[in-house]
């Protein structure tokens, strides 16, 4: 099934055409670092930017027609933001496109 087809399907079923970009900007992710425990607070800005991002997917994916994960602020974290990236990817619930 192409992407189009997926998403008109998507469409119809939430009765939505919201596409959520998903771009974790460095002042969301300092933001959501300093509202962490403080135990939690060495975490890296690879894992800040999927817990940023998966946090959206996870308050949306009830009206969601799709996703749109920015690649470029994962690629600037390096190989782990590129990894995060594709962990984000699967994270989202199959049937609604990326």
């Amino acid at each position: 099934m192409s992407f189009f087809s997926v998403l008109e399907k998507r469409v119809k079923k939430v009765d939505s055409i919201l596409c959520v970009g998903l771009d974790p900007h460095a002042a969301d992710l300092e933001n959501l670092k300093v509202s962490l425990p403080q135990q939690d607070q060495d975490i890296d800005d690879a894992d800040l930017a999927f817990q940023f991002c998966n946090n959206l997917v996870q308050l949306t994916h009830h009206v969601a027609a799709a996703y749109k994960p920015n690649a470029a602020f994962f690629e600037a974290l390096g190989p782990k933001g590129i990894t995060n990236l594709y962990k984000l990817i699967k994270s989202i619930p199959d049937g609604i496109p990326v």
